[in-house]
């Protein structure tokens, strides 16, 4: 008598995949510790990874709740079969890869692993985050202290749509994996100008321009944006400039600036994008917006950089799905506050170390704006706005607070 050992082989593949994970956790953590004395994350990474595995297997387990990953992921798994069949169907160039980068990493899982179900594939997705999270607590610990990283890991642990949206086979986890190497090498480089801070963006970009371009581009111009303002600064014991950083960043963005595409040709696409998406009929339709120009993308970004940043709002919400997003769009309401309120309380000389943050939230929230079609797109992609936020929040919350000066009768 023949049995399925099918569910068998996937359970082995599940529990292998969940320790392996532990193991990363606890390695994070070692590695953390010996690096940053006293900062300790072994708890908030230990606590992020089992609220994602367990939403992820709870979602899996109720029919009614796997609409909330979309359509798109079915599509990704199965490009991630065929490229596990067949490695060379992504292309044999580095170009067909750009976009693809977390098809090819789920393809490298199913190659290896074979999986039944896509748990394990949700597992590694997982594990991409956790790395994230580690890696931007301690970019804000090197800003604002022990006391900050922690907070920072604690809130990116909890926050909802960064628990929701790990496990999702998409392009979320790898982005957030690179966008916080980049805020690392980013904090880094303000900081000391060396050749570490580099190679920590480097990979950085990489892994975003692989995954998402248009966000890796965004982030490129906020690693830009950070050298040129290190490089005017006064560092090191002799507190001297860089003026040679300043040359050659001028030189590296005359030439990533031919080589890019026209502004009216990328403006081009960003419009054809809103226009599709202006004849959606749903309640999170977005109202059509003009971004055929420089002059009026410049007019009119800001009111899309506010539909990410706030929509969708709880009363326009239609459906159990959106319903469910009400807890996400409340903490990122929390989070927008509370930053307003610490920045309004602490002297401007300490908040100038939150430059290297600043310049990746804000170039973040700019690129997002204008590729967002309706409000649950942008309710996903806040998920990587809300990670530069917390790491925000955290460290001005540890920054020291205005002199108030006493009145002299």
């Amino acid at each position: 008598m023949l049995t399925d050992d099918r569910p068998l082989y996937d359970i082995l593949a599940c529990s292998v995949t969940v320790l392996a994970l532990g193991w990363l956790v606890v390695a994070l953590t070692r590695v953390v510790r010996r690096r940053r004395p006293g900062l300790e994350l072994g708890r908030a990474l230990a606590a992020a990874a089992a609220l994602r595995l367990a939403l992820a297997a709870v979602v899996a387990a109720v029919p009614a709740l796997r609409p909330l990953r979309g359509l798109d992921e079915t599509t990704f798994v199965h490009q991630a079969q065929q490229f596990a069949a067949d490695p060379s169907s992504l292309g044999a160039m580095p170009q067909a890869l750009v976009g693809n980068l977390h098809v090819a990493y789920m393809g490298v899982q199913q190659l290896v692993l074979q999986p039944v179900s896509d748990y394990p594939l949700r597992v590694g997705h997982i594990a991409l985050a956790v790395t994230a999270i580690a890696v931007v607590a301690v970019a804000v610990n090197e800003i604002a202290g022990v006391r900050a990283a922690t907070i920072t890991a604690w809130i990116l642990a909890f926050e909802p749509t960064g628990v929701f949206f790990s496990g999702v086979l998409h392009k979320e986890a790898p982005m957030l994996l690179g966008e916080a190497l980049v805020i690392l090498g980013a904090v880094r480089f303000y900081q000391r100008r060396d050749a570490t801070a580099v190679a920590l963006m480097v990979p950085g970009l990489a892994i975003a321009g692989f995954t998402r371009p248009y966000a890796g581009a965004a982030l490129a111009v906020a690693c830009a944006a950070v050298c040129l303002h290190a490089a005017l600064r006064r560092l090191g014991s002799d507190r001297r400039r860089a003026p040679r950083i300043v040359v050659g960043l001028v030189l590296a963005v005359a030439v990533a600036t031919a080589a890019a595409p026209a502004p009216a040709t990328v403006l081009r696409t960003v419009q054809l994008s809103q226009n599709a998406n202006a004849t959606d009929t749903s309640n999170l339709r977005l109202d059509p917006i003009d971004f055929s120009s420089v002059g009026s993308t410049a007019r009119n970004l800001g009111a899309r950089v506010t539909a990410v940043l706030l929509r969708p709002y709880p009363w326009q919400v239609g459906s159990s799905s959106q319903r469910a997003g009400i807890v996400g769009t409340a903490t990122a309401w929390a989070l927008l506050l509370v930053a307003l309120a610490l920045v309004a309380t602490r002297a401007r000389s300490t908040l100038t170390a939150l430059a290297p943050l600043l310049y990746v939230f804000v170039t973040l929230t700019a690129v997002y704006a204008l590729s967002t079609g309706n409000a649950g797109t942008g309710f996903r992609y806040r998920t990587h706005l809300l990670v530069a936020l917390a790491a925000i929040v955290a460290a001005v919350a540890s920054l020291p607070r205005k002199r108030v000066r006493a009145k002299v009768t």
